[in-house]
């Protein structure tokens, strides 16, 4: 399971206006980005979506909605907006974000970091309904396990939090492709939003 160690509790700082350092770094490989376009700078560039959504998933920070919603990206102008469906139906995935990456065959580490922003209006609800979750699809095309990496529910961070989570059980991985996804899950009248920016997927490796 991606996130066997690691924190997702980490400060929330306040957004960026800068350019993301992540858009110039060398992608794929050991010791380097895995993820394409991790900053979303370049758009769709990299990233398979759908969405029922009155938005994109991926947005500009000028986005009327954005704005409306007063959360602009950690980095850079663009950032990725899962969830957000005033009324989905229960248990049904309404916005999807996902990319295939290669993991190395030398790999002996994965550590996936980042940083997200959750905002949910129906606190205090019991059973927690909502929820959106960061996770990788089991590389193997005979399972349907999924290894969850972030789960976010009813909460509000009010400003951006890092999260860094590793896993040193790659056995099943090296040497294979991966795919990253994101998506939320409303109970009918959830209103839950999680953004992301500045992802980072890097491999540690035996070299």
């Amino acid at each position: 399971m991606l996130g066997s160690s690691g924190s997702g509790t980490g400060p929330a700082g306040a957004a960026g206006t800068g350019t993301d350092p992540g858009e110039t770094e060398l992608v794929g490989g050991c010791f380097n980005q895995l993820l394409a376009n991790a900053g979303f700078e370049r758009g769709h560039t990299g990233w398979s979506e759908t969405s029922e959504a009155v938005h994109d998933v991926i947005v500009h920070r000028d986005d009327s909605l954005l704005v409306q919603a007063g959360v602009t990206p950690q980095a850079g102008d663009y950032l990725a907006w899962i969830g957000g469906i005033p009324s989905g139906d229960f248990r049904m995935y309404h916005t999807t974000l996902l990319q295939t990456v290669a993991i190395p065959a030398e790999v002996v580490s994965l550590t996936l970091s980042g940083y997200y922003w959750v905002s949910q209006g129906e606190l205090g609800h019991l059973p927690m309904m909502d929820w959106a979750v960061l996770e990788t699809e089991d590389p193997d095309p005979n399972a349907t396990g999924l290894y969850l990496v972030q789960r976010f529910s009813e909460e509000n961070t009010n400003g951006w939090v890092h999260f860094e989570e590793t896993t040193l059980d790659v056995s099943l991985l090296a040497g294979k492709t991966l795919t990253l996804r994101a998506n939320s899950i409303p109970n009918g009248n959830g209103t839950l939003s999680l953004w992301l920016d500045s992802l980072r997927l890097e491999a540690r490796c035996t070299r």
